[in-house]
């Protein structure tokens, strides 16, 4: 895996745990396209998390705009809280209403619920 740095800070080592060895499977399986089935507590978050920031390169320590979706805005807005609250000593902008955060590389993370269909359109993102 590359450093985990965002224009010079390193990542908070708390958010972007260790993978498990279900989750480090899957990492060193990633291609270009990768769909992945879990069950319940595996770790999604925390894998896609790091995936975003660490893994995807043209993530967003690369300094690329990236997406979150999310089947339903109540999973939406989970995972917008604890990316938000873990990633706060390295964002630079947060917009509640939009569900955007901004990082000290200006790269940003988006979130989106697919409760409609034109969700993101005509947007584009370095990793999803």
């Amino acid at each position: 895996m590359r450093a985990t740095t965002l224009a010079g800070d390193r990542i908070p080592e708390a958010v972007l745990i260790e993978p498990h060895p279900g989750q480090q499977a899957i990492i060193d399986g990633i291609r270009r396209f990768t769909v992945v089935r879990m069950g319940r507590r595996f770790g999604q978050t925390a894998l896609a998390i790091r995936f975003l920031f660490d893994i995807a390169p043209r993530g967003i320590c690369a300094g690329y705009p990236t997406a979150w979706f999310a089947a339903t805005s109540k999973i939406m807005d989970e995972a917008w809280l604890e990316v938000k609250e873990s990633f706060d000593e390295i964002t630079i902008h947060k917009n509640e209403t939009l569900k955007r955060l901004t990082f000290l590389n200006h790269s940003t993370l988006e979130f989106w619920s697919l409760e409609s269909e034109s969700v993101a359109r005509s947007r584009h993102y370095g990793a999803v």
